[in-house]
């Protein structure tokens, strides 16, 4: 036999025993709107990076469906750039987050499907999927005119 017959066979064998078939799940297609605090709204799509001074709000969204015959576990790991652990993991599809501080902000998404059926068989989205969220935020300027003059 040759190796495109044998790939065939071994993969018949192995649905045959484990009792599967393939399935295929939708993408997720992570995104986040970023208000800033005159309540001006930014659109992202994963990997888009973001500019504006503190205080921010930023929602994420997984965009993730539920697949039936699936279970669906959304994080969001949250980061300052330069660190290597996240300071906060979020597991919900949509996230707020606050960012009332300067520094650059990196926030990766990461979805898992889990079969009901086999917990062998998982469709993982993140980082190798998705670039991750990057917000760069300023101090805020306040501009005070001087009302002392000599």
């Amino acid at each position: 036999m040759n190796l495109r017959c044998c790939i065939i066979v071994l993969f018949i064998l192995f649905a045959m025993v484990t009792g599967t078939r393939a399935q295929v799940v939708d993408a997720p297609n992570p995104a986040a709107v970023v208000t800033d605090s005159k309540g001006e709204t930014t659109e992202l799509a994963f990997g888009d990076e973001y500019s504006g001074e503190a205080p921010l709000t930023v929602k994420f969204f997984a965009n993730a469906t539920e697949q039936e015959g699936f279970s669906l576990v959304c994080s969001w790991e949250f980061m300052k750039e330069g660190e290597v652990y996240p300071f906060l993991t979020r597991y919900d599809a949509d996230v707020e987050y606050e960012i009332s501080e300067s520094g650059t902000f990196i926030v990766q998404p990461k979805i898992v499907y889990t079969s009901l059926e086999n917990p062998d068989i998982v469709w993982e989205f993140g980082a190798a999927d998705f670039e991750p969220f990057r917000i760069i935020v300023a101090e805020s300027k306040i501009d005070v005119p001087n009302a002392f003059s000599p």
